[in-house]
């Protein structure tokens, strides 16, 4: 079964991935989404470690 998410849940598990919270309400269960949400992940704390440093 096929589960569509609106954006607002698109949102939601874009900020718990990023600050690896991880909650485990939304997760990806094809293969290409969890590719996705490792890229969104590994995107997020090179964004977080950039910040810090400046």
């Amino acid at each position: 079964m096929i589960v569509m998410f609106t954006f607002v849940d698109a949102i939601w598990l874009t900020i718990i991935s990023i600050t690896t919270v991880g909650f485990g309400d939304i997760v990806p269960n094809s293969v290409a989404g969890r590719i996705i949400v490792l890229f969104i992940v590994i995107s997020g704390l090179w964004l977080f470690t950039y910040a810090i440093n400046i």
